[in-house]
C-alpha cells in the first residue's frame, strides 16, 4: 500500500510539472494535443516526457521501497515485483481514462479515486478545467494539493485537445521534433527559427 501511495504521489508530482513547467509542457503537450481520446492515446508520449516521468517515479517509490525494506517491512500487495493494487485499478478504471464512456466516481469516493470521467475532464480544452486531476489512479493527491475537479454524474459533454490547434501537432515532426524547439525557445535564449512557431501563436501558459 505504501509503495502504491508513493507511485501515486511521484506522479501527481510529475504530472504537476509537466503542466507549470513551460519547458516540460512543451514535450507533455504532445499528449495532450489528442482532439479524440482513445486508449492509443497512451502511447501518444513523447520520450522525454516518459524519461522525466521514469526518473522522477523512481526518486519517490525508490527511497519509499528502501526505507520498508530497512524497517523489514513486508509488502503483500507486491507478486513478482508487480504492484497488485496498481494492476486492478488498470483493470478496473484506467483503461477507460483515454475513452468517451463516462464513468464518473462523485462525493466523498471522488476524492479518493480518479475515475475515467477525471481525467477526461483533465484532457477537456475548457480552461476551467486546466491543470485539475493530476493523478493516476487516487485522486487523493489532487485533494490534498488543492487540483481536484470533482466530476458531475450526469455526463458532462467536453472536447479535448489544446486552445492552440495545428495540423503540424498530429505529424511525426510535430509530435517528436518541435517539442524541442519549442522547449528551447521557452529558455531565456536565443530563440530557434521554425516557419510553423513563426506562424502559429505560442501555446498560453497554463
Amino acid at each position: 500500500m505504501f509503495l502504491f501511495l508513493a507511485y501515486e504521489l511521484a506522479y501527481w508530482f510529475d504530472h504537476y510539472l509537466s503542466h507549470r513547467v513551460a519547458f516540460l509542457w512543451e514535450f507533455h503537450k504532445v499528449h495532450h494535443t489528442a482532439e479524440v481520446l482513445s486508449p492509443l492515446t497512451n502511447f501518444r508520449v513523447h520520450p522525454v516526457d516518459s524519461i522525466v516521468f521514469s526518473n522522477i517515479v523512481a526518486l519517490i517509490v525508490g527511497p519509499t521501497a528502501g526505507v520498508l525494506a530497512y524497517l523489514h517491512f513486508g509488502n503483500p500487495f507486491v507478486v513478482d515485483g508487480t504492484n497488485v493494487i496498481l494492476i486492478g485499478f488498470v483493470f478496473l478504471t484506467v483503461h477507460l481514462q483515454h475513452s468517451h464512456v463516462w464513468l464518473a466516481v462523485t462525493g466523498a469516493p471522488g476524492r479518493l479515486i480518479l475515475s475515467p470521467a477525471h481525467h477526461q475532464i483533465h484532457h477537456s480544452d475548457n480552461p476551467i478545467h486546466f491543470d485539475k486531476n493530476f493523478g493516476s489512479c487516487l485522486s487523493i493527491w489532487d485533494w490534498v494539493f488543492g487540483t481536484l475537479h470533482m466530476p458531475r454524474r450526469e455526463r458532462e459533454y467536453l472536447t479535448f485537445g489544446v486552445e492552440t490547434r495545428a495540423a503540424v501537432d498530429h505529424t511525426a515532426r510535430g509530435s517528436l521534433f518541435l517539442p524541442f524547439v519549442r522547449a528551447w525557445n521557452r529558455l531565456p535564449f536565443p530563440r530557434l527559427p521554425s516557419r510553423q512557431l513563426l506562424s502559429k501563436p505560442a501555446t498560453p501558459e497554463r
